[in-house]
């Protein structure tokens, strides 16, 4: 069994008095695509920053034990936040992704900017390269963040929410490039709130539901009508098809926080 990217053993962590996440496992090894996919609030992005240490949790984490260059070498951050503080090139943005690489004051090296020029090509940002990152709308400033990613040559990337905003074939094209990656050897961490895409292109799927997570494997035994009933409290269309499974929700089951619903009722979504 190769050895995991990343290795999380009942990690926990608390904010407040109230507990976030509660005994959470999970080993990435190379070569796995992991969506983590669950209702909002359960601690998907939680989970994304404890990993990388951004948020201090307790319990054994394989990444924290690294001091932060190297980490920053082992796994790069694609943060579901889309804030850029001050204005610049698209380019310079996406290069940012190779100082983990250089020595502290260090110009970017001939060799390190055709590695931001192929990421640049592989996105189809190119045209996009001397824009102010000020002036891109939403989805093109995620691709050019995932971009910066990308730079950062890392063997374990971990997405949290890479398509949301995206329209339906840049989805597709960003879920697709992070499954192509994980198939080249890398590991990748993406949480998801679409389940058909986190169905068709990861090959594993974790569900985190309260902290804790509850399902671990395939899509296609994690995903079943009883579980997104209980967890996400839906009943949907589930299929198996030559792209992959295929998920359409229909109805909602019960209330919904903040109650949404009348209580024993079925809400119906409507797809006119």
């Amino acid at each position: 069994m190769p050895e995991p990217l990343l290795e999380l053993r009942d990690l926990s962590l608390a904010c407040r008095g109230r507990i976030v996440l509660s005994g959470i496992s999970l080993r990435l090894a190379p070569g796995e695509c992991l969506g983590l996919v669950g209702p909002n609030g359960a601690g998907k992005s939680t989970l994304i920053r404890a990993a990388l240490g951004v948020d201090a949790a307790q319990g054994f984490n394989s990444l924290t034990r690294l001091p932060p260059g190297p980490r920053a070498l082992k796994a790069a951050w694609l943060p579901q936040g889309r804030e850029v503080a001050w204005p610049m090139p698209v380019r310079d943005l996406v290069a940012l992704g190779r100082l983990p690489h250089l020595a502290r004051g260090t110009a970017l090296p001939p060799g390190d900017a055709r590695i931001v020029e192929g990421v640049l090509k592989r996105l189809g940002l190119e045209g996009f390269a001397e824009r102010s990152v000020m002036e891109l709308s939403g989805g093109e400033l995620a691709r050019v963040l995932l971009a910066r990613a990308l730079a950062q040559e890392t063997p374990l990337i971990l997405a949290d929410e890479p398509a949301a905003g995206l329209d339906p074939a840049y989805q597709m094209e960003v879920m697709g490039l992070l499954a192509d990656l994980a198939a080249q050897g890398r590991g990748v961490l993406v949480t998801c709130h679409d389940l058909g895409l986190a169905a068709r292109f990861c090959s594993r799927i974790a569900v985190i539901e309260a902290g804790r997570i509850v399902a671990d494997g395939p899509p296609a035994e994690v995903l079943t009508p009883e579980l997104l009933e209980r967890v996400f409290r839906i009943s949907a269309r589930i299929e198996r098809t030559p792209e992959g499974l295929f998920i359409q929700p229909h109805a909602v089951r019960g209330r919904l926080p903040g109650g949404l619903a009348p209580d024993g009722a079925e809400k119906r979504a409507s797809f006119a």
